[in-house]
């Protein structure tokens, strides 16, 4: 499949415009959980406090991700400036956050392993490395955010979900297993969601796709769809 094949494109495109109704959805969900207990959701744009926390996306998530930064030329380029940098500062507390997290996954249920998933999560937010898709105190992905992010809300002060700050910030969060259980991907049917570190997933997908490429010599094969394919494939080759 090119880059941007006309499948790939009216698939994502559809699941963006689903995802929408689903944020939607979520908050108010949460609204009328603060209001049925008083509360005042204190979220704004451009608190960005918990974009340094580790976030998993499914591999539907990360594919329309990618497909968000091909049609978005300065996102996809910040972000491959940044991934680096942010992959080398995070890889060791990122990957035992991995490691830990499947092993629950797999029913690894003990003790040790929930201590050992606390423990690396926690290390890894202290870090304070922001998410590579940050950008002058916004997300520069906001309309195609995993749900993890999206899912989440706080009544407390902003500056209280800061990893920095020791104040236990009150969460509410918005359900979205149904929408992670759809294993709909493309022509078929996937096994699991395949839940994993998000930005790492979605720059290996950038990577396949610069491989693509390179097989095909330019882009003789690609039907062109909403985009400038061959941009995108300058961007790669400079990038990657």
């Amino acid at each position: 499949m090119g880059i941007i094949s006309k499948i790939r494109s009216e698939f994502l495109s559809n699941y963006l415009r689903q995802k929408q109704a689903v944020f939607s959805r979520l908050e108010q969900e949460v609204f009328d959980q603060t209001q049925r207990d008083h509360e005042i959701i204190s979220c704004h744009n451009g608190c960005a406090y918990c974009c340094s926390v580790y976030i998993e996306a499914s591999l539907k998530e990360c594919e329309a991700i990618v497909y968000h930064l091909y049609q978005n030329e300065e996102v996809l380029i910040s972000f491959l400036r940044k991934y680096p940098d942010w992959r080398s500062r995070t890889r060791q507390l990122a990957d035992l956050c991995t490691k830990n997290l499947n092993l629950v996954r797999e029913k690894e249920q003990c003790e040790k392993v929930y201590r050992n998933l606390t423990d690396a999560l926690l290390f890894y937010k202290l870090q304070n490395i922001a998410c590579p898709f940050f950008n002058e105190s916004s997300c520069s992905l906001y309309s195609a955010r995993p749900f993890t992010c999206a899912a989440h809300f706080v009544t407390t002060p902003p500056e209280w979900c800061s990893p920095l700050d020791s104040r236990e910030p009150k969460i509410y969060k918005g359900s979205f297993v149904d929408e992670i259980a759809d294993l709909s991907f493309y022509n078929e049917q996937l096994s699991d969601p395949g839940i994993t570190l998000m930005q790492v997933k979605v720059y290996e997908i950038i990577q396949k796709d610069r491989a693509y490429l390179s097989q095909t010599n330019g882009l003789p094969a690609f039907e062109y769809v909403e985009m400038n394919n061959s941009k995108i494939a300058a961007i790669l080759r400079t990038y990657l």
